[in-house]
């Protein structure tokens, strides 16, 4: 369940997307399975005491980490990524649909993980082969009875 200092983090980041953006850039849904990856990174930045990227993410995808000492409130971890060219870049891809971030504390230092996707939430479902084969079928299958009732009417019997 991400923090409150999390979901404020991320809703800075998209209001720093509506605010830098003249390309109309929609905002990012919050993303579980991402929040998930970012906050075992995090967890793990703050275990060993230092920032590193993880590069989990098996998709098309943008990461920023941030740390340094002190416990850091959301805007500052934000600012900072803002202020960064490479880290800004990401954080205003047009092609982000959703992101997370963790942030996690250890001995006086704060370490946060953001992490994008241009996946969306909820995928549009593929269309199903096994329902246009069973339609093709059922006509098929309709047509050769048609026939049939056909053959056996000319011949004076009854369908």
């Amino acid at each position: 369940m991400p923090s409150y200092a999390e979901l404020i983090t991320h809703r800075l980041i998209n209001r720093e997307r509506k605010l830098a953006s003249f390309q109309g850039l929609p905002p990012l849904q919050w993303s579980p399975k991402l929040y998930f990856l970012v906050k075992i990174q995090s967890n793990k930045m703050a275990k060993v005491g230092h920032v590193f990227h993880a590069k989990l993410q098996p998709i098309q995808s943008g990461e920023c980490v941030n740390g340094g000492n002190g416990h850091f409130p959301p805007k500052t971890f934000v600012r900072s990524w803002m202020k960064s060219p490479g880290h800004r870049k990401l954080l205003l891809d047009p092609n982000a649909r959703t992101a997370a971030v963790g942030i996690s504390s250890s001995r006086h230092r704060s370490y946060a993980a953001w992490s994008f996707s241009d996946q969306p939430l909820h995928p549009q479902p593929q269309e199903s082969v096994v329902p246009t084969f069973i339609m093709r079928l059922f006509f098929i299958l309709s047509a050769m009875t048609a026939i049939a009732c056909v053959i056996i009417f000319l011949g004076q019997g009854h369908c």
